[in-house]
């Protein structure tokens, strides 16, 4: 059953996702959003595509051409699932697409977003809790996912969004 937990992300997930941590892990992040039929959309994230600005904004990275993009840039809404063991946290957010204005790093490909977090819930259960978190080979995008998220936390920077 989940927990509310407010409107902020817990200190783990900033400290894991968050300016200071440029080393990633290979942890799957999943961003649920409504397709334009109604049903759910999920979309399969790295943590190089998230990066937490504060307790309650983040820049999330999506493919330019994907799915999700079309999702969120519609109605502005999605849901983060963070894998945080022993649970995993819903990070429920508002989405506007974000248009630098003092930097002009480009990220080929990808569109960013501030997302703002509306809610934020825990789920695990202390009977049965979670062992395991699901991964991904990074081996063959590692150096471009890296890439990736070193242009945004420079722009990030530049655009001084801390």
């Amino acid at each position: 059953m989940s927990h509310d937990l407010g409107t902020r992300i817990p200190g783990k997930i900033l400290k894991e996702l968050g300016e200071k941590n440029s080393d990633r892990r290979n942890s799957v992040i999943f961003l649920l959003s409504q397709s334009d039929s109604g049903y759910p959309h999920v979309a399969l994230l790295s943590p190089f595509q998230v990066l937490c600005l504060n307790q309650t904004r983040m820049l999330v990275m999506v493919n330019s051409f994907s799915g999700t993009n079309q999702n969120i840039s519609r109605n502005g809404k999605g849901t983060l699932i963070i894998q945080s063991l022993p649970g995993v946290e819903y990070v429920k957010c508002s989405f506007k697409r974000y248009i630098a204005t003092n930097s002009h790093i480009d990220i080929e490909s990808e569109t960013l977003f501030l997302a703002e977090t509306v809610s934020v819930l825990e789920d695990f259960s202390e009977k049965a809790p979670l062992v395991s978190e699901l991964l991904f080979n990074a081996g063959s995008v590692e150096e471009k996912y890296s890439g990736n998220f070193l242009r945004m936390l420079r722009l990030a920077r530049e655009e001084k969004l801390f």
